[in-house]
């Protein structure tokens, strides 16, 4: 059926019942591809915020320290590292300031 076909099947409607189902479709079809936008930009955004994770925090490791369970050295080398983990992360590029537009 080509697009005068629709057009004309469309306006024997007396009753536009035809229009409003056909409509009902659209708004059906509409609202299925935004809830399928809204869970990949989630999905998308969940994986985009995983970063490094350290496995203890700083005063977790003094709790083991202070119970036997971790050496000095131990201690000291695992705080090192999330010290300079903290450091790394607080370090961040320059920022570009925008420049006129350019015409494409």
């Amino acid at each position: 059926m080509g697009r005068r076909g629709w057009i004309d099947y469309l306006a024997a409607a007396d009753d536009y019942s035809k229009v409003i189902v056909w409509s009902l479709v659209l708004i059906g079809v509409i609202i299925i591809l935004f809830v399928t936008a809204a869970w990949v930009k989630r999905w998308a955004s969940r994986n985009a915020d995983a970063g490094p994770v350290s496995g203890f925090s700083l005063s977790e490791l003094r709790k083991l320290h202070q119970s036997g369970q971790l050496s000095q050295d131990e201690f000291n080398r695992a705080k090192e590292k999330i010290v300079q983990s903290a450091r790394t992360m607080s370090v961040r590029p320059p920022e570009k300031t925008p420049g006129p537009p350019r015409d494409l």
